[in-house]
């Protein structure tokens, strides 16, 4: 972008006609252009997934007026809730239509440009500029003040939540950034040599902050009393594109000459120029798969590895082409909004998978990802729109009588959906083709399916929920200490609590990452089933358990998960005989051998699940 475009920019920015987006501390929380991202390193990776194919118009609501930014996703109570920043900060439920439950406001010439940030105790914190007055506001879940802090600067970005038990509210306004104690007293502030127009990026850890200036990048040690770990001049204005962290900790940025820069260090560094001369003018975005995606200021979307060959697509044209930080969903479907007056989804290579219209350009403000696969975005005349694809309602759960094994019937099977390592002859085609169709599970970026590979119990909560038709929960506080709200899994595990599927352990810990063993899997069906627990049938058959050293042993009634088995295997969740993949035949007639204590696989995982929903 010219120069003379540029200093325009951050003119219409400084007066409050531009927005930016906030960082947050919740795993649902989404920001505005251009820090739009779904956590405090700025990843703009969502921990949901949005619609696939050609969405249809859910809703739309009209504020009457201009919405610069981008939707923040949280709860009020157990109700997935939009928070929008206008002339006001209004708290719209979303499901299943939308309705105001409150709106905030401080005086008639008050904006609130920015998108807010919600804190992990519910907390909306909102900045707001007037003529006179430049306050971050701390509101309430049910809409009251909390408190205000006044800046004594315009300020030109969102707040940032801080990570790993940091309670702070990190916000920037004309030279100064501060830390804010959840009380609105001030932790401690820093003063730089110019304005700072970006959003701060945090670390994993929460031990360094990352925040831009004009063209200068600074990495602050948040652990040893903020001092300057390293800062590096890029040479070129940094057109409001917010640092953000990849998973590998390193820090990406992008410039007015078209340079995208990833750093560790102010000598660790790399670079990519794919477009000389053209501004990287939006956020940065992480894809599951390890890829990379943003746009420039001529209406172009970039993509591919962060090592290696890059794509571009051309979304918008025109005088003022522009295109909105990308959203990247969980399965690495990419979202983005254009001047043109549409939203679009592509694929991680650049395919466009649909396209949808809007009434009006859209704002600065990113489509945001919520629940049910809706996404949601605003235009320039203020409509907030919500899209989602329609889908048939979930099977109901048989009933928990007991009774013979019940005969399942042939899956339904979407021709288009193929992975290379699930042949139709593999042992559980039909059923992990059945659960993929209805959305219960997914396969990976790379386009296999590995069903062999180990479920971890955070895997498994997720399974278990869309299987069944259960929603995640988001709740304040989280459950365990392992499991923090800004991680990906961080509903499902919450939601599979709420339902009483699954428990911690004696230490207070759920081990997110930890395999679940075919055992577990098949003890939390039976507990969602709510069958009851019975000894196992026979002999025959006879259950013998196979240990993960292949020793072999009769299924004992000393074995934890002994009256689950039986459970099971009266309601058909085991069968026998079955697949040997699941109950392979022992030595003597009628004997059956399961490796109860080793990591269930994904495709035994579907089987079983898939048991349960026709």
């Amino acid at each position: 972008m010219k120069k003379w475009i540029a200093a325009l920019l951050m003119t219409a920015l400084v007066l409050g006609a531009m927005s930016m987006g906030a960082a947050v501390g919740d795993a649902r929380v989404l920001q505005a252009w251009p820090t739009f991202q779904y956590n405090s390193q700025h990843t703009g990776l969502s921990p949901l997934r949005g619609p696939k194919t050609e969405p249809a118009l859910k809703w739309m609501y009209d504020f009457g007026k201009p919405v610069l930014a981008s939707p923040v996703i949280g709860n009020i109570g157990s109700a997935e809730t939009l928070f929008v920043a206008a002339d006001k900060i209004y708290a719209i439920q979303a499901a299943p239509e939308p309705l105001v439950k409150w709106a905030f406001s401080v005086s008639a010439d008050t904006t609130f440009d920015y998108a807010p940030t919600i804190g992990p105790d519910g907390t909306i914190y909102a900045p707001a500029n007037t003529p006179e007055h430049h306050a971050l506001y701390a509101i309430n879940p049910d809409g009251t003040k909390k408190w205000s802090f006044p800046t004594g600067s315009l300020i030109h970005a969102s707040p940032v939540m801080g990570v790993q038990n940091d309670p702070s509210i990190y916000l920037v306004a004309g030279k100064k950034l501060w830390a804010i104690n959840p009380d609105g007293t001030v932790k401690w502030s820093e003063t730089f040599a110019e304005n700072i127009y970006s959003t701060p990026a945090i670390s994993e850890d929460g031990k360094i902050l990352y925040l831009t200036t004009r063209s200068v990048i600074y990495a602050l040690d948040l652990s040893s009393n903020r001092a300057t770990k390293w800062k590096l001049d890029l040479g070129a204005l940094i057109d409001y594109c917010s640092p953000a962290v990849d998973s590998d900790g390193w820090v990406w940025v992008g410039t007015e000459d078209g340079t995208l820069w990833n750093l560790r260090s102010d000598t660790a560094f790399d670079k990519t120029q794919l477009n000389p001369g053209v501004s990287v003018f939006s956020a940065i975005a992480f894809g599951p798969d390890g890829g990379i995606y943003w746009a420039d200021d001529e209406g172009w979307l970039y993509g591919g590895p962060r090592t290696g060959r890059k794509w571009r697509s051309r979304l918008a044209t025109g005088s003022y082409p522009t295109v909105t930080s990308p959203a990247v969903g969980e399965d690495g479907t990419i979202y983005a909004g254009s001047s043109d007056k549409k939203v679009f989804a592509l694929t991680p290579a650049s395919d466009i998978l649909w396209t949808y219209p809007l009434q009006g350009s859209v704002s600065r403000g990113s489509p945001v990802i919520g629940m049910n696969a809706t996404l949601y975005i605003v235009d320039k005349t203020g409509k907030l729109y919500a899209l989602a694809t329609p889908s048939p309602s979930p099977s109901p759960s048989p009933s928990a009588t007991l009774g013979p094994p019940p005969s399942p019937p042939r899956p339904t099977i979407i021709p288009s959906l193929s992975f290379p390592d699930v042949p139709p002859d593999y042992w559980a085609y039909d059923e992990i083709m059945s659960l993929v169709g209805a959305g219960a599970v997914v396969g990976y970026p790379d386009g296999t399916f590995k069903p062999e590979f180990p479920v971890t119990r955070a895997e498994f909560c997720k399974m278990s929920l869309l299987a069944l038709g259960l929603a995640p929960e988001f709740p304040v506080s989280p459950s365990f200490p392992d499991v923090p709200p800004g991680e990906w899994y961080y509903g499902y595990v919450e939601g599979a609590v709420k339902h009483n599927l699954v428990k911690g352990y004696p230490d207070g810990s759920f081990r997110p990452q930890g395999n679940i063993t075919l055992a577990e899997a098949l003890t939390v069906i039976v507990r969602t089933q709510q069958w009851e627990l019975v000894s196992p049938p026979g002999p025959p058959p006879y259950i013998l358990v196979r240990e993960p050293d292949d020793t072999v042993r009769n299924l004992s009634s000393a074995d934890w998960f002994y009256s689950s088995v039986g459970a099971a295997a009266t309601h058909g969740l085991l069968l026998f005989p079955d697949d040997s993949q699941i109950a392979s035949p022992g030595a003597g007639s009628g004997e059956y051998e399961l490796r109860f204590n080793s990591p269930a696989s994904r495709a035994q995982t579907a089987v079983f699940l898939h048991r349960i929903m026709a």
